[in-house]
């Protein structure tokens, strides 16, 4: 699978969430580069891609259009995307605005922006970083073959707000900013690579050089979330938050 954006290195995250309701947002009108008609495009246009563009730098569009993605589903958890593709009729949704997409429905964010749980944020990538929160090393959609990044935005990691099936992921190296970003499946123990290879509320940190698995997330301070028994919350160089070992673990 190649990948539209590129994030350099990696970092170790926790991620946890807590519901949010989405806010009261307005489509914005969009009009389809390759027609000039007002109606929101169909999804699966990948046949006819049209022509080649940048969605993140904002490049390969005329002046009067953007580099934008189609919702194939109405879902603000989306996973898949159609695109990248030029359309007409700039959007005046900025980043931080509320915004909401039907399915088939052109991207009513403004070029660099996505919709995604109710809002406009950034895309990111190695070129492009994230102006708050950070660029998630896993990606948050995938278009064809190509992997969708967006900025996470900030959160606390002990007491979490994030929409949906995002976890609340702070990276454990100093001064890195936390960020909701799309959780994985991996319970405590399992083996991982990318922090959001675990659960809503772990991390993925290491038990040994080279060895690493989801481990949960623990408040320094003495608060929820709190170890289980024979456990203790280790600092791993974090800002307010640690990681639960086992007594015998480092």
């Amino acid at each position: 699978m190649s990948r539209l954006v590129v994030l350099a290195g990696s970092i170790l995250v926790a991620c946890g969430s807590a519901p949010s309701g989405l806010p009261d947002a307005r489509l914005a009108p969009i009009v389809d580069a390759s027609d000039g008609t007002d109606a929101p495009p169909e999804a699966g246009f990948d046949a006819d891609p049209g022509p080649s563009c940048n969605p993140v730098a904002g490049t390969g569009c005329a002046v009067t259009e953007r580099c934008t993605f189609i919702h194939p589903t109405a879902d603000p958890a989306y996973t898949t995307l159609d695109g990248p593709r030029c359309f007409g009729g700039i959007s005046a949704l900025t980043a931080g605005e509320p915004c909401i997409f039907a399915a088939g429905q052109v991207d009513p964010c403004e070029p660099g922006l996505l919709c995604r749980y109710g809002f406009c944020r950034s895309l990111c990538d190695g070129s492009a970083p994230c102006d708050q929160g950070f660029c998630p090393p896993s990606a948050t959609a995938t278009a064809g073959a190509a992997e969708v990044f967006v900025c996470a935005p900030p959160c606390d990691p002990i007491n979490p707000t994030c929409a949906g099936t995002d976890g609340c992921c702070p990276a454990v190296e100093p001064g890195a900013t936390p960020g909701c970003a799309p959780a994985g499946a991996g319970v405590i123990g399992d083996a991982c690579l990318v922090p959001t290879d675990c659960e809503a509320g772990l991390t993925c940190a290491e038990d040994a050089p080279g060895v690493t698995s989801c481990r949960q997330v623990c408040d320094l301070g003495g608060g929820a979330p709190m170890c289980g028994l024979d456990e203790g919350c280790v600092d791993v160089g974090a800002i307010g938050y640690g990681v639960c070992y086992a007594a015998f673990m480092p």
